[in-house]
């Protein structure tokens, strides 16, 4: 049976911007040939708005979820943020899936969103 890797990055190519990261595009590629791999993909609440309709039918491998925060004030708190918006939108996937590992890549600095995830 194929370890289950739950991968936590917003950089990965998005439906609007199919050519975004592909270095982590053909990394995880890679990994999806000896493990079940999913994709949780934080995206920037504004953006997650606009194309929320083009984000229904991705395939259940990929989850892509809205970021929250505050443009411009508080960035020290970004990467809190960014845990709290993981933990209300993808906790409950999260449990389904059950991960044995969890890998994260985010461009996002001190960054603490997988230290909850056990």
């Amino acid at each position: 049976m194929k370890e289950k890797i739950l991968i936590i990055t917003n950089l990965y190519p998005l439906p609007w911007q199919p050519t975004r990261a592909m270095f982590n595009f053909q990394q995880f590629g890679y990994l999806e040939q000896h493990a079940d791999v999913f994709y949780l993909i934080p995206v920037a609440f504004p953006d997650w708005w606009k194309h929320r309709n083009e984000l229904k039918n991705t395939d259940y491998n990929h989850l892509y979820v809205p970021y929250f925060y505050t443009p411009k004030i508080g960035r020290r708190f970004y990467g809190k943020l960014m845990q709290w918006s993981l933990i209300l939108t993808a906790k409950a996937w999260i449990k389904k899936i059950s991960p044995s590992k969890v890998l994260a890549s985010l461009g996002l600095s001190r960054c603490g969103c997988c230290s909850w995830h056990r």
